[in-house]
């Protein structure tokens, strides 16, 4: 009788991969035991990088309202000196910027190292200078650890590419803020806040690669550190600067695809109003915008404008309507919509509908509880819900996410916890689908800010944490455009010179 014997066999490939897997876990249980230092060097990095982010953050914006950097600020590298500690009472040899703490106007206190001063105990152990060569600040963390520590190595996210890291002045612009791009083609249009030739900033385009071209360089005399988005109309391009022009305080200006400027109109700091922040819309051959400052109560205005420049101001918010509004209108039928950044009921902002004459209805006034507080972006608009986030506030005081009918009943969708979910974003969402797409400013991995998506009751997915870093991004201000499948956006810091990027990220 024929015997049939069953062969030994060896090891199955999924028996093989398992021990593997085991391996490598146990090998990592072993290096982060063996070497905790390198685990708190990581946090001890991203906290540095948080701080100089909010020190050049407030550095910049006190140049945007003053004209020029505080004077303590040493200019060049080899003169960078340790800043000092808030409330120090002697800032002998160290940078005082206690200007950026008055009234905690820009900053609460100035962040201090998580380790130790650099010179002496009443440093903060970061240092501080201005670049001789493109008028940037720079902000140094000396101490940040690269032995046992190591930099933040930012990780790998599908769908993110950075395409262009500005470089600043002269030669290209720097630190894109509260502005989305805009296409003509296969061609980017946008704006930075900063850099170009005369330091005001830059309107550039780019192709869809990153390969910018700077077109125009703002001189002051015909505008500087504008804030918004460009709209394009044809083959006209139409913006505003939040500073410049004839009376220093902002001007409406039209562009050739070729950068050709034409000032249309320098804001006087009067009833008109005064440095706007946020974008203009196009409805026939009138623009509408908003204005930060001045008009009858000096908290900023709506306008209509033709497209030779000729304003007529439609409304002067006074307080209790509205104050400060950062960001743009969007147009349905003859109704506008937009959201001033304070004032109201409680001083927290509004959201609010205007005819075209200027008639302004508020809508909500914005509680600083739940519904969130101080917007900085824009709506949008889908059937009759308004979409929105907040800077501030919710059940987490990180700002939210929120809708509202065209009655002004608020429903907040999602509250930001400052976390991996992103926090106070201060830019606009945008609508593809049933689905959101938006940034915040802070949160996420490090702290640099999220690309997150949304559907409509505020499940949120976060997409993408911003690490700064020469391959990545951080802090953005501004919102998307949509082509295809792929985003397009900018940020206000990161890349290889720290001054900002172009990204796209695929959904």
């Amino acid at each position: 009788m024929r015997k049939f014997y069953k062969a030994n066999s060896g090891f199955t490939l999924l028996e093989i991969l398992l021990v593997v897997a085991a391996i490598a876990i146990l090998a990592t249980v072993i290096i982060l035991a063996l070497n905790p230092n390198k685990q708190l060097g990581d946090t001890r990095n991203a906290k540095r990088n948080i701080d100089k982010d909010s020190i050049t953050k407030a550095v910049t914006q006190y140049l945007i309202d003053h004209g020029n950097v505080p004077d303590t600020i040493p200019v060049g590298v080899e003169n960078a000196k340790e800043i000092c500690k808030s409330n120090a009472g002697d800032c002998t040899n160290l940078v005082d910027l206690s200007i950026l703490t008055a009234n905690n106007t820009y900053l609460s206190s100035i962040p201090i190292d998580p380790t130790n001063p650099i010179t002496d105990i009443n440093g903060t152990g970061y240092q501080i200078y201005q670049d001789t060569n493109n008028h940037r600040i720079v902000v140094i963390a000396p101490n940040t650890e690269t032995s046992g520590g190591g930099e933040v190595i930012p990780p790998s996210t599908p769908g993110f590419t950075l395409l262009h890291s500005f470089t600043g002045s002269p030669d290209d612009g720097a630190n894109p803020q509260y502005g989305s791009l805009v296409r003509s083609g296969s061609t980017l249009y946008g704006m930075t806040s900063q850099g170009g030739t005369n330091y005001y900033g830059t309107i550039f385009s780019s192709d869809l690669s990153g390969n910018v071209t700077i077109l125009h360089s703002f001189n002051g005399s015909d505008g500087g550190y504008p804030q918004g988005s460009l709209i394009l109309s044809g083959s006209t391009l139409y913006g505003m600067t939040y500073a410049g022009g004839s009376n220093g305080v902002g001007t409406i200006f039209s562009s050739d695809l070729s950068g050709n400027v034409t000032t249309l109109y320098s804001f006087t700091n009067s009833s008109d109003g005064s440095n706007p922040y946020g974008s203009l819309i196009l409805s026939g051959s009138t623009l509408y915008g908003m204005t930060h400052a001045a008009g009858s109560s000096n908290v900023g205005t709506i306008f209509s404008s033709d497209l030779s420049g000729n304003i007529t101001t439609l409304h002067s918010f006074n307080g209790s309507d509205g104050a400060y509004p950062y960001g743009s209108l969007i147009l349905s039928g003859s109704t506008l919509y937009g959201m001033t950044y304070s004032g109201g009921l409680n001083g927290a902002g509004t959201l609010f509908s205007s005819d075209l004459s200027g008639n302004v209805t508020t809508l909500h006034s914005f509680t600083n509880g739940a519904d969130g507080s101080f917007p900085f972006g824009s709506l949008i608009l889908s059937g009759s819900t308004l979409y929105g986030m907040t800077y501030a506030g919710g059940s987490n005081g990180a700002g939210t996410l929120f809708s509202s009918d065209l009655s002004g009943n608020v429903t907040t969708l999602h509250s930001f916890a400052d976390g991996s979910d992103g926090g106070y974003p201060q830019g606009s969402l945008i609508l593809s689908g049933s689905t959101l797409y938006g940034m915040t400013n802070q949160g996420g991995t490090i702290g640099g800010g999220t690309i997150f998506s949304s559907d409509l009751l505020g499940n949120i997915t976060t997409l993408h944490s911003f690490v700064y870093g020469p391959n990545d991004s951080g802090s953005p201000y501004g919102s998307f455009i949509l082509l295809g499948s792929t985003l397009y956006g900018m940020t206000f810091q990161g890349g290889t010179n720290g001054v900002g990027t172009i990204f796209k990220f695929g959904i």
